[in-house]
């Protein structure tokens, strides 16, 4: 059986463009990498997802001690493009679809996953600056029926915001790391997917 499978990856990278990454094994090493930064983006998209929904669900208790979270929307339109990237590459990687069209839509979506991070720098860094500008003694309000002194909430959102750009650098990490790999390698990973071969 290992013998029929050896000889099976050996015909495929026979098959494969010398010039670029004709190796099968590195072809399938990509796709795994691929792979996993796909999850850790689908799983920390998602978690962001959660957790800025039960911000603004709770402004007073919750969303006001990690302000950022939900900061202009980002939990959405950011966290939520990257936990969509995410899905489908994994989606993409299990069912074997690797075919052109799927890379340039998947790689599409990566490329404007980029913008947004970049986006999502510039206004975590506004969020930032105000928060330092707060002074304990102020006050904050939250809505019409709640306020909250600067003293309790400053320290604690000033420490999510700086998790938040961690997130960030995550994002744009796996939104390149696909930009990337598909560029140099979307012929390859298309045959090999095509090819049948499993890559898992």
């Amino acid at each position: 059986m290992a013998e029929g499978s050896s000889t099976i990856n050996t015909v495929v990278a026979d098959t494969m463009p010398q010039d670029k990454c004709a190796n099968l094994e590195e072809v399938k090493d990509m796709m795994k990498s691929l792979l996993k930064y796909w999850m850790l983006g689908a799983v920390l998209g998602l978690v962001h997802v959660c957790l800025g929904i039960t911000a603004i669900a709770d402004p007073c208790e919750f969303g006001s001690h990690t302000i950022g979270l939900s900061y202009y929307g980002i939990c959405f339109w950011l966290a939520g493009t990257i936990t969509i990237i995410g899905i489908i590459g994994i989606y993409i990687s299990f069912s074997g679809k690797f075919t052109e069209k799927a890379v340039k839509i998947h790689g599409f979506l990566a490329a404007i996953g980029v913008l947004m991070t970049i986006v999502g720098y510039v206004l975590l860094g506004i969020n930032l600056t105000t928060l330092f500008d707060l002074k304990n003694d102020e006050t904050v309000v939250i809505n019409s029926s709640c306020s909250v002194a600067v003293s309790l909430i400053k320290t604690p959102s000033i420490l999510v915001t700086f998790g938040l750009f961690i997130a960030v650098t995550v994002y744009i990490t796996i939104c390149g790391h696909t930009l990337q790999t598909y560029y140099y390698s979307s012929k390859d990973i298309i045959k090999v997917s095509q090819s049948g071969i499993p890559v898992q």
